[in-house]
């Protein structure tokens, strides 16, 4: 079958294009996350402690005052990496009325107590309305804006580390089904050894020696998660190495890497590709596991993980419920996505036979 047909079938599966769109989707709000959150400061991590824990859709008042000279040199690629500073000093308020006389600023907090500061002229402040679209954590901080930022973290560190895990799980099968004999029982039994401890056991074990941080996290998560490619990738070459165009290679004087990777890894690509799909959403889910346990990025940086982990204590209460179950669906539906988007591969890479 032609690859434009192939694409054509593809498109045919309409759950496998419903998961590929809602993959999409969460790829550029990941990608331009700091372009389109309400809080842009680094991480999303500015406090409001006076509105923590409000419900998705609360719209409140802040009192905004600008520094007396701006010192923000932020340039577009820093803020689309990293976000900029927050210069502006911002302040809950009950509503919109204030009084400014006399170089004072009177106005009532949203505790309800009475604001009085001296502000001199040179410093100008509005009033402004800003809407928590996912309401507040318990730090006050937007949840809209940590959800966008965790989406960031959940898949950049999930697709390094399934391609660090294919890269693994390939070299050792290739090499264990191809050369057999006593280099595929010490392979084979290293093998055994690894699959036979849990990969989220074996991802926080690595965790610990490695310690906290994004490399870290990608390494202990794609380090533990390549067993079943190798044991994939073997049983698929010792099936092919067999064959008489394999052979007809090894009478004409042909290399062994050669042969390998030009004339036995290309009929392997299909199913490596479904398994490392796979393997993606586990990894995805392996990290918010591990940043759930306190083992991830980093406490500061916003994951989904992390964000179950802090609303949870809430999820028997009435004020806070949905700090757990926000990030817990969208993290449920991104990898039912990944899982549909392989399942539509694997119908398609199937026509092949």
């Amino acid at each position: 079958m032609s690859e434009t047909r192939k694409v054509q079938y593809f498109f045919r599966n309409y759950p496998a294009v419903a998961g590929l769109i809602y993959f999409l989707v969460w790829i550029l709000a990941a990608f331009f996350a700091y372009f389109i959150i309400t809080d842009s400061s680094p991480n999303a991590g500015t406090q409001y402690l006076s509105v923590a824990k409000k419900p998705p859709f609360t719209s409140l008042f802040f009192l905004r005052i600008k520094p007396e000279k701006s010192t923000d040199n932020t340039g577009w690629v820093q803020k689309l990496w990293s976000g900029k500073p927050q210069e502006d000093t911002e302040i809950p308020l009950l509503n919109k009325e204030t009084l400014y006389r006399n170089d004072t600023l009177y106005a009532t907090l949203y505790s309800g107590q009475k604001l009085q500061m001296y502000l001199p002229a040179s410093r100008s402040f509005s009033v402004q309305q800003k809407q928590f679209l996912l309401g507040s954590d318990t730090f006050g901080r937007d949840v809209w804006s940590r959800l966008v930022l965790g989406a960031r973290v959940s898949i950049s560190v999930g697709l390094l580390a399934t391609l660090l895990s294919v890269f693994t799980g390939l070299v050792i099968g290739l090499t264990a089904g191809f050369f057999g004999g006593l280099t595929d029982r010490i392979l084979m039994a290293f093998i055994a050894v690894v699959w036979a401890i849990p990969t989220l056991l074996l991802a926080i074990v690595l965790g610990f020696v490695m310690g906290m941080g994004f490399w870290q996290l990608m390494l202990a998560i794609g380090l533990s998660n390549w067993v079943d490619i190798a044991r994939m990738v073997r049983g698929q070459v010792m099936g092919i190495r067999n064959l008489l165009y394999i052979e007809a290679t090894n009478a004409l004087g042909l290399g062994q890497i050669r042969v390998m990777f030009r004339h036995i890894l290309p009929n392997i690509v299909s199913p490596l590709i479904i398994m490392g799909v796979s393997n993606f959403g586990s990894a995805i889910l392996v990290e918010s596991g591990l940043s759930f346990l306190g083992l991830g990025v980093g406490l500061e940086v916003p994951s989904w993980g992390r964000m179950v982990f802090e609303g949870y204590p809430y999820l028997v209460m009435e004020n806070g419920r949905s700090l757990a179950l926000i990030p817990g669906i969208a993290l449920i539906l991104l990898v039912i996505s990944i899982h549909l988007i392989g399942n539509g591969l694997r119908d398609t890479f199937a026509l092949e036979k």
